[in-house]
């Protein structure tokens, strides 16, 4: 007796269940991050991309995620990239923060490390200070250091490690705040992308 299997129920045939696309995953997230995707606009399919590109390369990438005050990029940034740590860079308090890092801390007892993933929020806002008459920049000292430490343990296959950035700035303004040296380590490590719009946030209430 022969048996049409279109008429049975699909779990009776044990079909798995297709695997997710990447862009079921990326709605997830921006959904489950509280990122409104409408607001993005006509920016949604370009920051996919970016963000597909940065998942996707070999070692994993970040970020750098470009455009003007207001328009979502901490928001988008936290949502498609959950952090071990996020550091703003414009509050002396997480630049101080950054400056104290130890990567050497993440080494556990195995001699072995999970890697990292950061967050820098509003690059190119901070200030360089003088320590002891020594211009110092710990942003940009951090950028270096996580580029030295993620190319040592990617080359051992351990670890992942992501670097995502925000910034009102364009990359001709970035690399004069930070220097070539940084900005060549950031495009090994980070997918730009620009979101065009103009700023979301909503003036206070009362505001005329």
């Amino acid at each position: 007796m022969s048996v049409n299997h279109l008429n049975l129920e699909p779990s009776l045939l044990n079909v798995e269940p297709s695997a997710p696309s990447e862009r079921d995953i990326f709605d997830a997230l921006i959904r489950e991050g509280g990122f409104d995707a409408d607001t993005a606009g006509d920016d949604l399919p370009r920051l996919f991309a970016a963000w597909q590109a940065a998942r996707s390369a070999t070692p994993k990438m970040g970020m750098l995620i470009s455009g003007a005050f207001g328009c979502g990029k901490s928001h988008f940034s936290r949502a498609v990239f959950p952090a071990h740590y996020a550091y703003n860079c414009g509050v002396r308090e997480d630049v101080e923060k950054l400056r104290e890092f130890r990567f050497e801390r993440l080494v556990e007892s195995d001699g072995k490390t999970r890697g990292l993933r950061v967050i820098l929020d509003d690059a190119g806002a901070d200030v360089p200070f003088s320590d002891y008459g020594v211009r110092v920049n710990p942003v940009a000292e951090f950028i270096m250091a996580f580029h030295d430490n993620a190319e040592k343990w990617v080359r051992r296959g351990i670890g992942e490690w992501r670097l995502t950035l925000t910034t009102n700035l364009d990359a001709d303004a970035l690399s004069a705040h930070f220097g070539g040296r940084v900005v060549s380590r950031l495009n090994q490590l980070c997918v730009p992308v620009k979101m065009r719009g103009g700023s979301k946030r909503k003036p206070p209430r009362g505001t005329p």
